[in-house]
């Protein structure tokens, strides 16, 4: 896995491709925030620094799809903004998923990524980076997709 993704969960049950939910590294972030700033001019350095975290999280899961079939293959993802731990009742005390809990937690954001990604194509590994702005609505909207 890459250091930047702490955890992933898949999703898709009844639905046309598999998913995503990720979560970011907290510990690792500041670090590699601080390596993309110093490539960064200060009045681009949030775009620039949104835009590599998407495409970074982006070449991980097209690297992760390599190893399985095109069908069991991350299509869309979303970012989260917050890793799941026992505090916010998204793990057990034994660090186990709760699965339906993130998923009940996390539904719309589940539904609205479906519904976006039938505008999307899904690309490999070999094509252009995505850009920020490319999939960005909402700029408040940490929705992802796999091109």
């Amino acid at each position: 896995m890459h250091p930047l993704i702490h955890q992933a969960v898949i999703v898709g049950e009844n639905r046309p491709c598999v998913g995503a939910l990720i979560t970011l590294d907290p510990d690792y972030l500041p670090h590699w925030r601080t390596m993309v700033a110093a490539q960064a001019d200060a009045p681009s350095r949030e775009a620039r620094e949104q835009n590599a975290v998407l495409q970074e999280v982006t070449r991980a899961v097209a690297a992760a799809n390599s190893f399985v079939s095109r069908s069991e293959s991350i299509r869309v993802f979303r970012i989260l903004p917050e890793p799941f731990d026992p505090a916010n009742g998204l793990l057990t005390p034994s660090m186990k998923l709760r699965r339906d809990v993130i998923v009940r937690r996390y539904a719309t954001e589940i539904d609205a990524m479906y519904q976006s990604s039938a505008r999307t194509r899904v690309k490999s590994l070999s094509d252009e980076p995505v850009s920020w702005e490319e999939h960005e609505e909402n700029e408040d909207d940490v929705f992802r997709r796999v091109r």
